[in-house]
């Protein structure tokens, strides 16, 4: 019976090179999986790409494709990334130069999806964690990316090219497209589906299911964390599979990782919802076959979903913060008295008191402190004015109470990822046949 062997390579965006290394030198694997977007990560990459058109593209693009290119070339392994974000096209752009710096001649498929923000803004979802709709919103309305799947991956992988760059694709559709493409499975064998899709899932998050994020230190004990090998799945084409790791590697592949990553961000485990199938995982069970080595049996699937999720992304404005710590006699006083200082400082400038937070940490251990760190952290729309929260905290040098020590601070964008549905024709229309697969 055929089976292929898929590894992930990253788990998240900044997720260990040298383990992708590892694994496609050590793996004997046939697609190595950069799982690299998050709802914050893929936002962010939005706003990039809005600053500059040339950008927009993953974290560690270049540095992940320098180093895996000419192991992956020689081995035959094709790489799967949703490395693109916000910008595939450029993504391959990269992707191409780095293989030409490394003499290295390889074929680049793209899968890209059209801009929706016009699309989502007039369709105007009710976003699933306010229940109103988008346009209720009082922040800026940044971006919209619908969760492709496996079906619109498909033709990208024709030719078996050495490289596929995607956008927003829903992480275990990942790892089922190149199982529907090399066992030529039905698009609508829910049950295949339903046994590939719990494959994947139980890949997507890298080194949690061979115990690295699985681990506490108290109740679940796991070795050689330091070396944490990535999983690996062999799949048969009757969806068949088993779960591993990278040979010689640290961590574990045991049924109690496979048990907890099974039930990682699900809400319901008999109607696991994906763009490819309604899967059913109430039913799975994990045996043992030997050491690091785990059978995935009992998946199932039924109709998938009518609509594709989105991720939109709101713009939320901007958060400053400092902190500055106290040591030794009347720590506690002392911050205190720096903490009544700013706050009256910032309320001076015209900040309103429910948009700054203090805390005083350390405070509470003892009844006398040796140590207590004052946090002050300050929300609005304008960047001038959080950046305000670093220069009074740090300007209590000299003008609050002595000794202190330690000034942090900073500022950032807030953004916000929420979540909505719309109907998958209302995607799908708008793609054209040359979104599908770009070779370069």
């Amino acid at each position: 019976m055929k089976s292929i062997r898929i590894g992930t390579g990253a788990g998240f965006a900044g997720d260990r090179i040298d383990n992708a290394v590892n694994l496609a030198l050590h793996g004997n694997i046939n697609y190595l999986v950069l799982e690299g977007l998050a709802e914050r990560t893929t936002i962010q990459a939005h706003l990039d790409r809005l600053t500059d058109p040339q950008k927009g593209y993953g974290q560690f693009l270049e540095e992940r494709m320098r180093t895996l290119l000419p192991i992956c070339k020689e081995k035959n392994i094709t790489i799967i990334t949703n490395l693109g974000a916000a910008n595939p096209e450029q993504a391959a752009k990269i992707t191409k130069a780095v293989a030409e710096t490394l003499n290295l001649h390889i074929s680049i498929s793209v899968v890209t999806q059209p801009s929706l923000r016009n699309v989502v803004q007039n369709y105007n979802p009710t976003l699933w964690e306010t229940n109103e709709p988008l346009s209720m919103s009082r922040n800026a309305f940044i971006s919209a990316d619908a969760y492709l799947g496996a079906e619109e991956m498909l033709p990208a992988l024709q030719g078996q090219p050495d490289v596929v760059i995607t956008g927003r694709v829903a992480d275990p559709s990942l790892f089922l497209a190149p199982m529907i493409h090399e066992f030529k499975w039905k698009l609508d064998d829910w049950e295949l589906l339903g046994k590939g899709t719990v494959v994947g899932h139980l890949l997507e998050c890298g080194a949690q299911v061979t115990g690295g994020y699985f681990a506490d230190g108290v109740r679940k004990h796991v070795n050689q964390l330091a070396t944490v090998g990535m999983p690996i799945a062999e799949i048969f084409s009757n969806g068949e599979a088993t779960i591993s790791k990278t040979p010689n590697s640290g961590g574990e592949v045991s049924v109690r990782t496979c048990k907890e990553q099974l039930l990682y961000e699900v809400m319901d485990p008999a109607a696991y919802l994906t763009p490819d199938v309604c899967a059913d995982f109430s039913q799975v069970t994990f045996t043992e076959v030997a050491k690091d080595i785990i059978k995935v049996n009992g998946a199932t699937g039924r109709k998938r979903p009518d609509d594709f999720k989105l991720t939109i992304g709101i713009d939320q404005g901007f958060i400053g913060e400092a902190m500055i710590n106290y040591v030794g006699y009347a720590s506690l006083e002392r911050a205190k008295l720096a903490k009544s200082i700013v706050v009256e400082r910032l309320l001076a400038h015209g900040l309103e008191t429910n948009a700054i937070h203090t805390e005083l940490l350390g405070a509470y251990q003892t009844t006398h402190p040796s140590e207590v760190l004052l946090r002050v952290a300050v929300k609005s729309s304008e960047h001038k004015s959080v950046e305000l929260v670093g220069y009074e905290v740090e300007s209590l040098w000299l003008n609050g109470p002595g000794g202190p020590g330690g000034v942090r601070k900073s500022t950032r964008r807030v953004l916000s990822a929420y979540s909505a549905t719309i109907p998958r024709s209302t995607i799908t229309n708008l793609r054209k046949e040359d979104d599908y697969d770009t070779t370069l």
